[in-house]
């Protein structure tokens, strides 16, 4: 039954257990209708006013479509037959059905003339009853209309989304095709250049197989303490001190080296570089086909859902495909234990995968001291409840009422906070579950909170 304040407010203008008492009191003028019945054909003649006392009713009218179109839903308190019993045409202007079992009181005309002679706060008394009915049918009127204009604007949005979801597919599946090709190629010639330096230059294969292994795992503060603790120590030129820095080589592999290090050292670099580049291009590789699959993601359909999914699990895995990223950051996990949840576990991982990209790429990116991110799981009744935190700049509030559209631009100051494309499938993907995904934000911390049904 509703009950807003608009209502609330129209009602307020007319005393209708007043009204009842005077005009609507007489037992044997009081009708039952069972859930279904009509009460009052379109057209059908009419000379009584009705008041309901139970349930409610529903009217509509039948036009050229074959589809009725519903024109108000009235409870308790609110009147049925105002048109045709106040203009004189003694026609019901629409098809009035009890929507559930009712309960209607009623007053004829004649009876109606006949008070007017009898009693002259008849005419007051009326006059709030259409008042009351042509405001509250206005607001039933403004109030369909509002949320048809709604229902089409989803439609459109729908629409939209899924046009650019067959799009998408075509897109990513051609350039799936080619990051395949990248991605074994890449791999086949690490293994040929491995075996080069290995039969050539054993000497330095160990920096080609870190490099190639490792990458670059010091974060960028790391590496610029790191470089000047090494061009004092070893008296190397800054660059060349710096470039050593970044391929994380112990001091014990470094003391093994004594005075000759400063010239062995560009050797190193050097081969170190060549395991990186290939490393690197790996890694692109593959983050390239995580971000097809992501756009394919956009307009795909619900993928198989099964029950009992770990949950922190799913985190676990977000976390191992981000590794190289994670390193550069430290990272916290308060993992609590969750019921198994109806999920799928690809769905899961790109939410997380996405969320952790952002906050870790948000946090390098505007160069934060001592990045931090946490990763807390907990459940609550019968949802749980995911916190992805971290201590970087802050989404900028210009940015904030927009991260979830696909085409946001994230770039603000020269930072660029890795929302976009990204966030928008991660809301898609959080509703289809019927879950919500939250933010909060400000300088220095920053937490996206999703919650999921765990059935």
């Amino acid at each position: 039954m509703p009950n807003s304040n608009i209502e609330q407010s129209i009602k307020a203008n007319i005393d209708i257990e007043q009204i009842r008492k005077r005009y609507f009191d007489k037992p044997s003028q009081q009708i039952r209708f069972k859930k279904g019945e009509t009460i009052l054909q379109q057209s059908q003649e009419n000379d009584k006013l009705f008041l309901i006392l139970e349930g409610h009713v529903v009217g509509y009218v039948q036009g050229e479509e074959e589809k009725p179109m519903e024109l108000f839903r009235l409870w308790p308190g609110r009147f049925v037959g105002v048109y045709s019993f106040f203009t004189g045409k003694f026609q019901s202007f629409a098809h009035i059905r009890a929507e559930e079992n009712c309960s209607l009181a009623y007053i004829t005309l004649q009876e109606a003339a006949q008070l007017k002679v009898a009693q002259p706060e008849v005419y007051e008394d009326f006059i709030k009853i259409i008042v009351s009915e042509l405001a509250y049918r206005n607001y039933l009127a403004h109030k369909i209309a509002t949320e048809k204009e709604r229902a089409l604007k989803k439609l459109l949005q729908t629409d939209k989304m899924a046009t650019l979801g067959q799009m998408a597919a075509g897109i990513a599946h051609e350039l799936n095709n080619s990051m395949v090709v990248i991605q074994r190629k890449t791999e086949w010639l690490a293994e040929e250049i491995g075996k080069l330096v290995k039969a050539v230059r054993p000497e330095w294969n160990d920096f080609f197989v870190q490099g190639l292994e490792k990458g670059q795992f010091l974060s960028s503060s790391e590496v610029r303490q790191r470089g000047k603790f090494l061009q004092e120590k070893f008296h190397l030129f800054p660059a060349l001190a710096k470039r050593l820095a970044k391929a994380g080589l112990d001091d014990q592999v470094l003391q093994s080296y004594k005075s000759d290090l400063p010239k062995a050292a560009e050797q190193m670099v050097n081969y170190w570089e060549l395991g990186l580049a290939l490393y690197d291009m790996s890694f692109a590789a593959t983050q390239a086909t995580h971000v097809v699959k992501s756009v394919k993601q956009l307009g795909a359909n619900r993928s198989e859902r099964v029950q009992g999914v770990d949950l922190n699990e799913t985190i676990n895995e977000s976390n191992a495909l981000l590794r190289s990223l994670l390193r550069k950051v430290s990272l916290e996990l308060k993992l609590a234990a969750l019921p198994g949840i109806y999920a799928n576990n690809g769905e899961l991982v790109q939410i997380w995968t996405n969320l952790i990209k952002n906050a870790c790429e948000s946090m390098l990116q505007a160069n934060t001291p001592d990045p931090l991110l946490l990763i807390k799981t907990s459940v609550k009744k019968e949802k749980v409840e995911v916190q992805i935190t971290d201590n970087g700049p802050g989404i900028p509030e210009s940015i904030l009422p927009k991260i979830f559209q696909p085409n946001v631009t994230t770039k603000v100051q020269g930072l660029n906070f890795g929302l976009g494309l990204g966030l928008s499938i991660v809301q898609r993907l959080v509703s289809s579950y019927e879950g919500s995904i939250h933010v909060q934000t400000k300088p220095g911390k920053t937490t996206f909170t999703v919650i999921l049904p765990v059935a």
